[in-house]
């Protein structure tokens, strides 16, 4: 559970480092910003709440299996939620979070054209 809570607070700090980009969006003013900078900016900030909020919420989805398999089966529970297992578990989200960002902005790309 330790692994889970850990990832939890990772990804809720990457989504609190958003906070610096919108202060600096409205301190600067929409007026200031050119428009390549304005899509940057839009571009950063989406796949920065898109991957975060993903995370985030895949990382509760994993608490709650955890929690569920540590009620149905508390005698294999250290069996079946080895740390090994859930390394791989946090590392399938990340990778998979990425892989949906990528594919999201091959499309997002494609067809802005």
């Amino acid at each position: 559970l330790n692994i889970f809570l850990i990832n939890l607070c990772t990804v809720d700090l990457l989504l609190t480092g958003y906070a610096p980009l919108f202060f600096y969006i409205v301190i600067k003013g929409p007026d200031q910003l050119t428009l390549q900078s304005g899509h940057f900016l839009c571009y950063i900030s989406n796949n920065h709440i898109f991957v975060g909020s993903t995370l985030n919420c895949t990382t509760i989805l994993l608490i709650a299996y955890e929690r569920f398999v540590a009620i149905k089966d508390p005698l294999r529970y250290h069996t079946i939620m080895g740390k090994k297992r859930m390394v791989r578990m946090v590392a399938f989200t990340w990778t998979t979070t990425i892989i949906a960002t990528l594919v999201k902005d091959a499309f997002i790309m494609r067809f802005s054209e």
